[in-house]
């Protein structure tokens, strides 16, 4: 177990505007943010202070909430679709892209259950279920870093290869929409 001295302080918002001139530079920001945040997940359900965990479990809502839905948008409707167009059969990445659609589906189910539970903690209460929490904080975790490993190692790579400028504005200007910006 750790204790609340051991803890880092609460995740800004990295991606609050949208800055980036590279959108696949964001995504991958995104996956280092997100990598952050399974770190930040394992100690809530590590921490012994129950101040700690609170603080902790009110750092990671603002994610599960919003900020990783935001970054699935960016990959499903601009960044998938865009690859499926631009990559030759020989790239072979529909079963990949299908594998990671199909796994964002798992992980807005899974989200769920967590945000439930982090609400409960974020406001001094146990758990209904604290079992049910560690469960799906451990699959969560495990499943993300794999997942964004297979994007960081496999997707971008690709993305960079097959996409041009004008794919990469189509992009950028997806993912401004997908954040509300214009």
């Amino acid at each position: 177990m750790i204790d609340a001295t051991s803890v880092e302080q609460p995740l800004e918002n990295q991606n609050s505007a949208f800055s980036a001139d590279d959108p696949l530079q964001l995504i991958e920001s995104e996956h280092d943010r997100q990598l952050e945040i399974l770190t930040r997940l394992e100690q809530t359900i590590k921490v012994d202070d129950a101040v700690e965990m609170t603080r902790l479990a009110a750092s990671l809502l603002v994610f599960f909430t919003q900020d990783l839905a935001a970054h699935m948008e960016h990959e499903e409707r601009g960044l998938f679709p865009l690859l499926k167009e631009k990559c030759k059969p020989s790239d072979d990445l529909n079963m990949i892209l299908g594998q990671l659609s199909y796994e964002h589906s798992l992980d807005r189910d899974l989200v769920e259950f967590l945000v439930a539970d982090l609400e409960k903690i974020a406001h001094g209460h146990h758990s209904a279920i604290p079992s049910r929490f560690y469960i799906n904080a451990q699959a969560f975790t495990e499943t993300q870093r794999r997942h964004i490993h297979w994007e960081n190692q496999i997707v971008l790579p690709l993305a960079r290869k097959r996409l041009d400028q004008d794919d990469l504005e189509l992009l950028k200007l997806q993912m401004k929409s997908n954040k509300g910006e214009s």
